[in-house]
Formats: C-alpha cells, sequence, structure tokens
C-alpha cells in the first residue's frame, strides 16, 4: 500500500471511491507517479454522493501512448462510480501552459487536496494578465456563440431555456477570476463558491443589472421552468448585459 496523504481532509465517499482507484494506477506505474490529486467539488462540502465527480490529476514523469492504453480497463471501472478518467500531465506540460489555460490551473492550485507524492500545484504562479485576457475571451465567445445558436435555434421558449441555462452555468467560474481581477483579491484568491453570491459580486463590481443572471440562475438550480415568453425577455436582457461585461472587462 502506497503512503497516501491528507485523506482526513476527503469527504468519506470520496476517500472509499478514489483510494483504492489510485492505487490500482500507482500500481500500473510504479516510481513513476509524481503527484496525485482531488479537485473540485469533490475536496469538500460542495460534494454530493451519487451526484458528484470525482475529479483528479495525476502528473507522471512522462505520458506515452502505451502509458494511456495501460489505464483503460481501471478508468472504465471508475467512470462507473462517477469518477471521471483523471487529467494525466507532466510537470513540464503543466509549466508551459499557465498563459493559455490560467483559470483551469488556478482553480486547481487553489481547489484541490494533494493524497500523494508532492504537491506541484501550491507553487504555481498565474499572471494576472494572461487570467484576464482569458477571461475576456471566454466571454466575448460566450456573446458570440450565444447569439449564433439563438439564431439557429430560433424563439422557441424551451430552447432558449436550455441555451440560457448552459450558458450562465459555463461562465461562473470565470466570474469568479473577473472578481478577483477586479477586486483586489488577486494575490489571496477569491475563494467564494456559492453561485448566487458569485453573481451578486460580479454585478456589483462591473454594475450589472444582477436580476437577469439570478433569475437564469434560479430556474436552473431548483428545476423551474420559463415561459416562452420569459426565456424571450431573459435572452434579451441577457445578451445585455453579457455585452456590457465584455466591454467593462476590455477596458480594466
Amino acid at each position: 500500500m502506497e503512503s497516501f496523504k491528507n485523506l482526513d481532509k476527503l469527504p468519506q465517499d470520496v476517500k472509499d471511491k478514489f483510494i483504492p482507484y489510485l492505487q490500482e494506477l500507482l500500481d500500473l506505474y510504479p516510481g513513476q507517479v509524481r503527484c496525485a490529486a482531488v479537485y473540485g467539488s469533490a475536496t469538500g462540502q460542495n460534494y454530493v454522493p451519487k451526484r458528484s465527480d470525482i475529479n483528479s490529476v495525476i502528473i507522471l514523469d512522462e505520458i506515452t501512448f502505451p502509458h494511456l492504453n495501460r489505464a483503460l480497463k481501471v478508468i472504465a471501472r471508475g467512470t462507473r462510480q462517477r469518477i471521471p478518467a483523471p487529467l494525466f500531465l507532466t510537470q513540464d506540460h503543466i509549466l508551459s501552459s499557465l498563459d493559455v489555460f490560467p483559470v483551469e490551473f488556478l482553480d486547481i492550485k487553489e481547489n484541490h487536496v494533494l493524497v500523494f507524492g508532492e504537491d506541484l500545484f501550491a507553487p504555481l504562479t498565474i499572471s494576472g494578465n494572461n487570467l484576464k485576457l482569458f477571461c475576456e475571451h471566454e466571454i466575448k465567445g460566450k456573446l458570440i456563440r450565444v447569439r449564433q445558436a439563438y439564431l439557429e435555434r430560433g424563439s422557441k421558449g424551451p430552447m432558449v431555456e436550455v441555451l440560457l441555462k448552459e450558458s450562465l452555468h459555463a461562465l461562473i467560474p470565470i466570474f469568479r477570476h473577473l472578481i478577483r481581477l477586479k477586486s483586489g483579491v488577486e494575490e489571496n484568491g477569491y475563494m467564494e463558491m456559492d453561485k448566487v453570491k458569485i453573481v451578486g459580486d460580479l454585478a456589483q463590481i462591473y454594475k450589472l443589472d444582477s436580476q437577469v443572471f439570478l433569475d437564469i440562475l434560479k430556474h436552473r438550480l431548483h428545476g423551474l421552468k420559463m415561459s416562452p415568453v420569459h426565456a424571450q425577455e431573459l435572452m434579451e436582457k441577457y445578451l445585455m448585459e453579457l455585452e456590457k461585461l465584455a466591454q467593462e472587462v476590455n477596458r480594466s
């Protein structure tokens, strides 16, 4: 049995499922795994047994095609327990990708539990400029894609409703990092995970109409249905607020 770390920091359900799974992977790569960590909701209070995924990252000395093939059976068994395939990375890949994936690596750095090896995420430094450019790219890109999808789907209420809910859900992580950039918490991070609070903070800092986002979020979180008329009204306001946000981010 390998020497695991910080198991007391994991929810019991995560520990029961992930540690035997990780042991199987370690057995496949003896002496080659430098770091293994759980990240995301599986690290704490937002984890919901039987509903939440157990996301993980494993850093190897090298990753070849045979390395991937070796793990296929273990990964397949894990997916049946809501353990998606881990992120297989090398340290060199991480260090050379901080500029193009600043949000992804910052999220892991700030919300992970190291369970094996050396913590290679804690020392990472993410450039504020790279973070801003990435967030601006995501906001402007989402604005373009929502407009395009609306044109393709037409004005049918259910399709507009799904588009609104999916779009806002995908932007919440970006909102968190936009808040940290503008609110002076860049060094210590913005650790808020409550989506309603995140939307409220974003609207206050960037001078947006929070009600539009909160209305969409309420319907998504509580499984509520929108009338076709209401969906249309929200889409008009949502596009307007995204445009304002894109302009504010560009000016900041």
